[in-house]
């Protein structure tokens, strides 16, 4: 008696489990409902399939029958599969009639995590089989399982075959052959329309043969000589994927043969960074010490980037991903150390990446890590920008290239406009109680830090790259000097660079003097003295005005220095 356990999948994905009961050597299973429907067993347990009406009969080769209830009742039946141990195989029914079923097994291989097959596997073996011989029914055609694990069955139609008079001299039929060669296509072959793939072998005349490639089935006419072929090409032609080509041969000598492997791989490798990094070598450390290197984000209205490749990369705590990533900057502190690149691509692919116009080859594990040494110390310092090319290749020759700008940034500057300070380069009295600006001109964006005799003043540099900062009055110094401002801009890359300009302050006048005594030594000016004229003099800062007025009259005094003096008529 057996003991088998079925699990199936309905419409809405939910599991049942059902332990199968045989009375008297039967058991029926009630299939309409399902969607997919998996039997713990194994192929070798399998005598036959047989159609009754709607249903299907599971012969097993211990004599016990299995009845899938409804199997073709609306004409979309249920999936079928085997499965034992782990391995879970595709039942596929070739040909059906009122007396028998041709059918193919074909294991199919795990996809990993999330494997929607899953839900279908049973990791147990099954308790089938006792007197496998003794209960064998009818006379089943051999029962072959191929290399890879696809199999076939197949059953004469009308019983048993006659058996010839020992007058009759009939050739020995051949043994059923297929061509077996391997196909590779890949993105190019696409590109090209070069997508077929002929099967061919040998029969004997009069046999079917059922030729299976994926998901589709072709049933072949054998020549008289014996000769058959079929091209799988166009609707026929496989999706993306490694297959194997199944032959079922249904005549004098029923076989399963397996023929050529396909692989089609439409798909370039992929290419992801995870890390940038720039190797340090100190002097005292026995390994390379990384050092994050400088990694510009900005945003893209691009997507096209992000949709054909996938790039991500690590900084230290902060993740980016591929509208962010848009290029490697090397600034003044990386320029003469290398870098560090690693990721990950396709498995068996070739990596090279192309830099400063030298191709360096990426070093790729058994599992599709990848990492190269880009070397900087033939670049020159300055600002400049050129490109990071990454190439890679597959195993069966599908490409994929992206370029990652790069550029070199070593330098920066600052500019302050002492001559605007004060109007014109000089703080008097009335400007400086209203307060002073200070301006300049760095790179764009850039950090600015001000300072005058201790107190600064910080600010970001508009996209322009001019920038400016105001001084209150307490802060501006007072009397009669030079003042120093010192000013200093970081880029955003890093780089620094300091200026230094000066400013006067004159914020009172030096006192006004007279030096000549009018109108002699009396100090008194007679009418005599009057009628001919005299002149006033005296001291006073230099580029100053000096105003005199004598009796009601106002006169401009002539300045030379700081010396003064004006003629009274």
């Amino acid at each position: 008696m057996s003991n088998l356990q079925i699990v199936a999948l309905t419409e809405t994905g939910k599991r049942v489990t059902e332990s199968v009961v045989f009375v008297d050597g039967a058991a029926s299973v009630a299939v309409q409902a399902f969607d997919a429907l998996s039997i713990n067993a194994m192929r070798q347990d399998i005598a036959r399939f047989v159609r009754v009406g709607d249903d299907i009969e599971i012969h097993l080769t211990n004599g016990d029958i299995l009845v899938l209830d409804g199997y073709f009742f609306d004409g979309a039946p249920p999936k079928l599969y085997l499965s034992s141990s782990g391995y879970i195989s595709e039942v596929t029914i070739l040909e059906d009639s009122a007396t028998s079923i041709l059918v193919s097994f074909e294991e199919l291989r795990d996809a990993g995590k999330y494997d929607p097959l899953d839900d279908l596997r049973f990791y147990n073996e099954p308790v089938v089989f006792s007197d496998i011989v003794s209960h064998v029914v009818g006379n089943p055609a051999p029962f072959i399982v191929g290399a890879l694990g696809i199999a076939a069955l197949a059953w004469p139609r009308g019983g048993d075959a006659q058996s010839s008079s020992e007058d009759d001299v009939t050739p020995e039929p051949r043994q059923p052959t297929v061509a077996s060669e391997q196909f590779v296509f890949n993105q190019d072959d696409l590109r090209e329309g070069r997508l077929s793939i002929p099967v061919s072998g040998f029969a004997n005349n009069g046999d079917r043969v059922y030729v299976k490639l994926a998901d589709s089935i072709i049933e072949v006419e054998v020549q008289e000589s014996g000769a058959w072929d079929v091209v799988f090409e166009g609707e026929t032609f496989p999706q993306e994927g490694t297959h194997r080509v199944n032959a079922v041969v249904d005549g004098q000598v029923d076989a399963t043969l397996l023929g050529s492997s396909v692989i089609v791989d439409f798909t370039p490798p992929l290419i992801t960074i995870g890390e940038v990094m720039v190797l340090d070598m100190g002097v005292e450390a026995s390994q390379p010490q990384a050092q994050p290197l400088q990694i510009a984000r900005q945003a893209t209205d691009d997507p096209s980037t992000a949709d054909a490749i996938a790039l991500s990369t690590t900084i230290g705590s902060v993740t980016g991903t591929a509208p962010d990533l848009q290029r490697i900057v090397i600034d003044a502190d990386s320029l003469g150390k290398d870098i560090f690149l690693a990721g990950k691509t396709e498995i068996g692919s070739q990596l090279t990446v192309l830099f400063d116009d030298v191709e360096y080859a990426a070093e790729v594990d058994r599992i599709g890590n990848w990492s190269v040494v880009l070397p900087t110390g033939g670049l020159s310092e300055g600002e400049y920008k050129l490109d990071v090319l990454f190439s890679a290749i597959d195993a069966v020759g599908n490409r994929s290239e992206f370029s990652l700008p790069a550029s070199v940034d070593t330098t920066t500057f600052i500019d302050i406009n002492s001559e605007e300070i004060g109007f014109d380069g000089v703080v008097n009295s009335t400007e400086r109680s209203a307060g002073i600006r200070v301006t300049g001109v760095s790179e764009p964006d850039a950090r600015v830090r001000v300072e005058i005799e201790g107190t600064v003043r910080e600010t970001i540099a508009n996209p322009g790259g001019t920038w400016a900062v105001d001084f209150m009055p307490p802060e501006i110094p007072e009397g009669q000097r030079s003042v120093a401002v010192n000013a200093t801009a970081i880029d955003e890359n890093g780089n620094m660079s300091s200026g230094a300009a000066a400013f006067e302050i004159d914020t009172f006048l030096s006192p006004l003097t007279a030096t000549s005594q009018a109108g002699g030594a009396d100090g008194v000016v007679s009418e005599a003295e009057a009628a001919q004229g005299f002149t006033l003099t005296g001291q006073v800062e230099q580029s100053s005005s000096v105003e005199v007025t004598i009796g009601g009259q106002r006169m401009n005094a002539q300045v030379s220095g700081s010396t003064w003096s004006v003629a009274v008529p």
